[in-house]
């Protein structure tokens, strides 16, 4: 009554799943498909690199400028911050000074010093033309001699770059500009060094907060100006009445002059002698006669 079904030959099944083409196993299968997969992704990459960088090479402009190009070692780096606004604080060390300071959307021009001129006044050659130039923003001080053989040290044999804030020209016809040479803002420096101080008044305003810090930290460490030379105090010497036979020898009734005799001590014995003050023996009442005499 029942029916078995026949059954396939063995052999034929194996060879059907081979087929007549070149079979892959499992594995072969599976490393193909992730050989694809990552193929795939470096495509992507590739085109999501291009696409991302197009917009940024289309944005960029020229840059204009106002003046000649900087050199390498005065390229202008942006300040990430504005100066905070104060008094600083002596003893403390000073903050980097950022070269936007001065030279941010400034007008500039490149020379070749001539001479330093005084303490106020450096000769730069600009273009061929000589222009005589004053340092904005500070003040030099009396000791202009001071001030132009430390101008010299730092400016000689160095290109200079001359800055302009808001002031053309000062009363004497300088132009007022900030000056830099070998890497140093010379303005700063005489500031730094005691030898210039900031100007509160004046309408360049740019490097301001870092011209009195540099007076500050000068101030607190007491260089130039901020250290004056005490002036020597002369040493007083009283009158001492001489034994008579000394005393005899001057008239205490004549008014000496140095020129009545030979040496500072024929002078001196009198001056004491006579225990009187002489304005024509001692002009400076420092007690001591005749200074210039012998």
């Amino acid at each position: 009554m029942n029916q078995q079904r026949p059954t396939k030959p063995a052999g034929r099944a194996r060879s059907s799943v081979r087929g007549s083409g070149k079979s892959f196993t499992p594995q072969q299968i599976i490393v193909l498909i992730l050989v694809g997969v990552l193929g795939s992704a470096a495509l992507i990459l590739a085109a999501f690199v291009l696409l991302s960088n197009r917009p940024a090479l289309k944005s960029a402009a020229p840059v204009s400028e106002t003046g000649p190009a900087l050199p390498p070692t005065w390229t202008p780096q942006p300040a990430n911050a504005a100066p905070a606004a104060g008094t600083p604080i002596p003893g403390q060390p000073l903050p980097a000074l950022p070269a936007s300071c001065a030279l941010a959307g400034r007008e500039f021009s490149q020379g070749t010093l001539i001479r330093v001129v005084d303490g106020n006044t450096v000769e730069v050659q600009v273009e061929g033309n000589t222009l005589r130039i004053g340092y904005a923003g500070i003040e030099v001080t009396p000791e202009s001699g001071q001030v132009a053989q430390k101008a010299n040290e730092l400016l000689n044999g160095q290109p200079v770059i001359l800055v302009k804030d808001i002031s053309e020209q000062d009363s004497a016809g300088r132009l007022l500009r900030y000056v830099f040479a070998g890497g140093r803002f010379i303005n700063f420096e005489l500031v730094r060094q005691g030898l210039a101080v900031a100007q509160v008044n004046s309408p360049d305003q740019s490097c301001a907060v870092f011209l009195q810090q540099a007076q500050q930290q000068a101030r607190a460490e007491r260089l130039g100006l901020w250290n004056p030379t005490p002036a020597p105090t002369k040493t007083f010497v009283p009158f001492v009445t001489l034994d008579p036979s000394a005393q005899s020898e001057c008239d205490c009734s004549k008014r000496y002059e140095c020129s009545d005799f030979r040496t500072h001590d024929e002078a001196q014995t009198c001056l004491n002698a006579c225990n009187d003050y002489s304005s024509k023996l001692d002009d400076d009442r420092d007690g001591i006669a005749c200074e210039n005499l012998p």
